[in-house]
């Protein structure tokens, strides 16, 4: 269930007003955003949760295998036919981050049209010195995103693209 959101950003950097000039009204006509109002995980589920959570650690049992084996099919079932998905594309599971974002890579290389470069505008807030924080800031910046509770320091995004987007303040 998810339910349509239009909350322009109140910081300064993000404000059609702001010292950064950048324009948001314009990525909002460009962007739907839903909130989700329900959980997206297989807490009910016990064993198929552990069963990912195995795939996760790369330690998957037959059991795990089996499992999910018995959740595969080869024709879309009744059930799903009127689900908005491209059926003719599979849910890949991956077991790496790194391979999944090669994998959206070249899904985004093949998509033509429109597309935008996101970066991102991090804060250090507490009673640090301004070299302090600016060090921390420098120091993130080159980190990998494994390292960095998977946010990206930039991000591309294309007119016509789903995505499912998180906000985390980490």
């Amino acid at each position: 269930m998810a339910i349509s959101i239009y909350t322009p950003s109140t910081h300064s950097a993000c404000s059609d007003r702001g010292e950064f000039g950048l324009r948001t009204g314009f990525f909002y006509r460009l962007f739907s955003v839903v909130r989700l109002t329900e959980i997206m995980r297989q807490r009910d589920d016990v064993p198929y949760a552990a069963t990912l959570t195995n795939m996760g650690l790369g330690c998957m049992t037959d059991n795990d295998i089996t499992l999910f084996n018995s959740m595969t099919f080869a024709a879309i079932p009744n059930k799903f036919v009127s689900c908005y998905f491209d059926s003719s594309q599979p849910v890949r599971l991956f077991f790496r981050n790194g391979a999944v974002n090669l994998y959206n890579e070249a899904v985004m290389t093949n998509i033509d049209s429109e597309g935008f470069s996101c970066e991102a505008y991090d804060v250090v807030s507490g009673s640090a010195t301004i070299t302090q924080k600016q060090d921390d800031l420098s120091a993130a910046s080159n980190l990998p995103t494994q390292n960095t509770n998977n946010l990206a320091g930039s991000l591309t995004l294309k007119r016509g693209m789903m995505y499912m987007i998180s906000c985390e303040n980490g």
